[in-house]
């Protein structure tokens, strides 16, 4: 899945540094809203600029002013003035994007009504005219989004999906598993369920696990993140890590399994990654990576696979998760019929020899490196079913 940011995340830095740097980490796309006056370049200049460098632009995020926005839904001027203002936005944009993303709400007390509903008909003449996707992004009301696709059927009506909204506005409201097939873009932060703080994967506790999930099934989405961030000096290590913690996301989406393992530090999951040849598993939490196993398949044996790097994290480490990593990455070899383990690793590393002698591996000095072996199908031969199902296979 391809990433994209948002160029807001900090007005106060300039807009081309942002841009360059957004390229520079490796971003796929990025995206603007229409604030000119906090910008030192106009959204369009943005836009333009970014593509001239190779980013598109993922959506372009309306302008606003959250507390008139209740009125939408009301026959008063301010309403109209809220709708016509929408609609004069699409008209300036709709050259330079696929996804135009709105508010309706602006707090709890918002309602629904067919005044709203008209509005929104309204909206999407034009964007029928443009072909582009008027994005309702969920926000205070669990009512809204299910009143209007229940009153409103149109190719051009979708969702912005923002899981941090979700997850401290309305947190039984399930979207992406009621509303999946009309969501178009999503907005990824996260919060502690109290505030809207737009915080980077991982910094707060967003069930992320669920939601990697859930999006299995749209992998066609771009995974758009909507982070905020005071830290100027700091700002290309925020965006570098913003990135890092995407690609986290998305390799939860792509695992080709994910079971749950009961630790001393409490429930944890293992997600299974192949990338190729190239086999990862990774031990999570909810909302981070705590430690991995990666390793490769022989090309020139099927039957073996070498053992590259088991890694906890500092904090994390002493709680017995590289013994549970390895007798998982294990089972998963005598699934696959991978029976031999071959790896290394260096002297400095004094853990690694009593770790690996504890769990039964041959160890082999030659020269500088230290070999590790290990053979897996006595193991998996003293069950009789194996034997005969490698006796049939052989």
């Amino acid at each position: 899945m391809k990433k994209s940011v948002n160029i807001y995340f900090n007005c106060d830095i300039n807009s081309k540094d942002k841009i360059d740097s957004f390229k520079k980490c490796g971003y796929d796309e990025f995206y603007v809203g229409i604030y000119d006056a906090k910008e030192t370049m106009s959204w369009l200049e943005q836009i333009k600029y970014a593509n001239s460098i190779g980013l598109t632009c993922t959506m372009i995020h309306c302008s606003y002013y959250e507390p008139k926005l209740n009125n939408f839904w009301l026959e008063n001027e301010i309403g109209e003035e809220i709708c016509n203002s929408y609609i004069q936005q699409i008209e300036s944009c709709h050259n330079y994007t696929k996804n135009f993303v709105v508010h309706l709400n602006g707090d709890y007390n918002s309602i629904i009504s067919q005044i709203g509903l008209n509005r929104i008909r309204k909206i999407l003449e034009v964007c029928e005219k443009y072909n582009v996707n008027l994005c309702i992004e969920n926000l205070y009301s669990e009512k809204e989004i299910p009143f209007i696709f229940e009153n409103i059927k149109h190719k051009n009506l979708k969702i912005c999906l923002d899981f941090g909204h979700q997850h401290f506005l309305t947190p039984n409201f399930d979207i992406l598993k009621d509303y999946n097939e009309y969501i178009s873009v999503l907005h990824i932060h996260d919060n502690n369920g109290i505030k809207d703080e737009h915080k980077i994967i991982g910094q707060g506790n967003i069930n992320w696990q669920k939601i990697a999930f859930d999006l299995k099934s749209r992998k066609d989405l771009i995974l758009a993140s909507e982070i905020k961030s005071n830290d100027i000096e700091n700002y290309k290590s925020v965006i570098e890590e913003n990135l890092h913690q995407l690609e986290w996301l998305n390799e939860l989406v792509n695992s080709e399994k994910t079971i749950e393992v009961n630790t001393k530090i409490g429930k944890i999951y293992a997600n299974y990654i192949n990338d190729n040849d190239f086999c990862t598993i990774q031990l999570n939490t909810q909302s981070e990576q705590i430690g991995f196993i990666n390793f490769k398949l022989n090309s020139k044996n099927p039957k073996s696979v070498w053992l590259n790097k088991i890694q906890i994290k500092e904090k994390y480490q002493s709680n017995g998760l590289a013994n549970i990593l390895l007798e998982l990455f294990e089972t998963y070899c005598k699934d696959k019929r991978y029976f031999t383990i071959e790896g290394k690793f260096y002297p400095e590393n004094d853990h690694a020899k009593p770790f690996y002698e504890k769990n039964g591996y041959t160890i082999e000095k030659e020269y500088y490196d230290t070999y590790i072996y290990k053979d897996l199908s006595t193991a998996y031969l003293n069950s009789t079913q194996n034997k005969e199902n490698l006796e049939k296979e052989l």
